[in-house]
Parts: structure tokens; sequence; C-alpha cells
């Protein structure tokens, strides 16, 4: 913005005349930024000239694409292996921040979803209750030889 209120625009390379920077209005800046903004709904990319669609010499320019190959063995032996299923929650979890969802810390045996936590106001209620509840499992007696 200059001192009088207008928008001064440096060019990155300076014109053919030699001109640095044009010097316009808050409306025409907005105007030349308008212009800039594609129409809603209509492609990105556009061709002119021979590479046009329309273009009688295109066949001779624009490359076509390859040959299809002729197998000799049938099409059904070549399926795509397809990936059997998503990796769960928990080996997830174990994967990234080394904890195993899947076993007690306690005791060490398994654990399943009781439930889902849905309202914030019930978090506290939820977490207080699981801290004074004991696994099921009792855990392991550690055997010792002596």
């Amino acid at each position: 913005m200059t001192d009088d209120g207008r928008v001064r625009l440096t060019l990155r390379r300076p014109a053919k005349n030699g001109q640095g920077a044009i010097v316009l209005s808050p409306v025409q800046f907005l105007r030349r930024l308008a212009w800039l903004v594609p129409p809603p709904a209509q492609h990105q990319v556009r061709y002119a000239g021979v590479l046009a669609s329309a273009s009688k010499v295109r066949r001779a320019i624009v490359p076509r694409p390859a040959p299809v190959l002729q197998l000799a063995f049938p099409i059904e032996n070549m399926r795509p292996r397809v990936q059997k299923h998503r990796m769960s929650w928990a080996k997830l979890l174990a994967r990234v921040y080394s904890i195993d969802g899947e076993r007690c810390l306690s005791c060490g045996g398994p654990l399943r979803p009781i439930g889902a936590v849905t309202e914030s106001s019930h978090v506290a209620q939820t977490l207080g209750r699981m801290r004074r509840q004991r696994c099921a499992r009792d855990p392991p007696q550690l055997a010792l030889d002596l």
C-alpha cells in the first residue's frame, strides 16, 4: 500500500519498457485478482493450438498409447493380491507406542471392550470406577526355586 491508499505491485521481472512496478487503485487490484480465480466446475488445465482436442494435426503430435500385449496364458491366473484385513487398532497402538492394548497390565490376561464413553461429563466417573476395579484374574504368582 502506498501513502495515498493505492496498491503498488512489484513485478518479478521488469517489463520490456523497463517498468518494475504497477500502481493500481484497490478496486483495480481486486479486479486483476478476480481474473485469476477459475470459474467453478471447470477444468484447471486447458489445451490450445495443436494440443487442443479439436485440432486437426493433434494425431500427428500426440503419441498414441502402447499396443495391448497378447498374453500366452489366461488372465484369470493373474489376480492381484488382495490384502486380507486391516490391522486392528490394538496392534497399531502396540506398533507405534509399544503398548499392548490386548493384554492387561497387571495380570497379562486378554482385554475386551466393555463399553464406550460418549459424553465428556461421564469420563471422570468412568475413570474413577476403573481405578477402583481390580482385574478379573489374579496376578500370576511367581514361582521361585530356591
